[in-house]
């Protein structure tokens, strides 16, 4: 990680730009099975179309959620770097 957490940050980027179209085709993918299931009643229909489209759509938030930390961590690390107080080694919930 450099002083400021750009390559932290610069990572997630490219992670998110690449699996974002991805997840977010799964997840149509998923409600359209999930609509087909509905429409016939067929139950192994909409326990996939949920499946699918709940674990893409988990999935990104996940990915949020790693984004975020990265985020706060890196933040505070050049925050302490420029303060004289000492540097928390808590997660960012735990300001």
């Amino acid at each position: 990680m450099d002083l400021n957490g750009r390559r932290i940050l610069r990572w997630h980027a490219i992670a998110l730009m690449t699996i974002t179209p991805i997840l977010t085709c799964a997840a149509v993918i998923g409600s359209l099975i999930l609509a087909y299931g509905l429409w016939q009643l067929g139950f192994a229909w909409v326990i996939a179309g949920l499946t699918l489209a709940m674990g893409a759509k988990l999935w990104f938030l996940d990915r949020m959620v790693w984004l975020k930390a990265d985020a706060g961590l890196a933040g505070r690390a050049l925050e302490n770097l420029t303060s004289n107080k000492p540097f928390n080694k808590g997660f960012w919930w735990a300001k």
